[in-house]
């Protein structure tokens, strides 16, 4: 197997997961009788999507802003610090799951699924749930296969 087809393999397994983990997040929410399934369907989709699509975007603006920190005035170079690069990587790893548990918890209330508590749990744990899930198969199965052809 190629680079470029282990790379599309993980990339087909992520958005695989993606799907998995809503329809079990939709069978969870129905099960446990807080609401409908067209209502969980649409709360899992739009919270997922508003969520996943706002950290997207955010660690793309951050990269972006480290490769102008990089590159400096003019493409000559920059001066700045160390720790500024580190605040910017701290910042695209923690923001998006913010994001995501953040637009759980308002849709859940926007759509008077679950409030209190209970809301803030369940947000805080499926965002958790959803982010190992979705991001540690594909990242694992990569590097196995990475590892594999280097000693092809």
């Amino acid at each position: 197997m190629s680079n470029v087809a282990a790379e599309w393999l993980a990339v087909f397994i992520f958005f695989l997961l993606l799907a998995v983990i809503a329809a079990v997040e939709v069978f969870w929410i129905v099960k446990n009788s807080w609401t409908t399934t067209g209502k969980a369907l649409i709360f899992v989709l739009a919270s997922n999507l508003i969520g996943l699509g706002l950290g997207t975007f955010f660690v793309f603006a951050v990269l972006m802003a480290t490769l102008m920190m990089a590159f400096g005035p003019s493409g000559q170079g920059s001066n700045a610090p160390d720790a500024a690069y580190w605040a910017a990587i701290a910042a695209a790893l923690v923001v998006p799951p913010i994001f995501l548990i953040l637009s759980k918890r308002v849709c859940l209330l926007i759509l008077k699924i679950a409030s209190g508590s209970r809301a803030w749990t369940y947000s805080l744990l499926s965002s958790v749930l959803i982010l190992v899930f979705a991001l540690v198969p594909p990242v694992a199965l990569t590097y196995a296969i990475w590892y594999v052809l280097k000693w092809k």
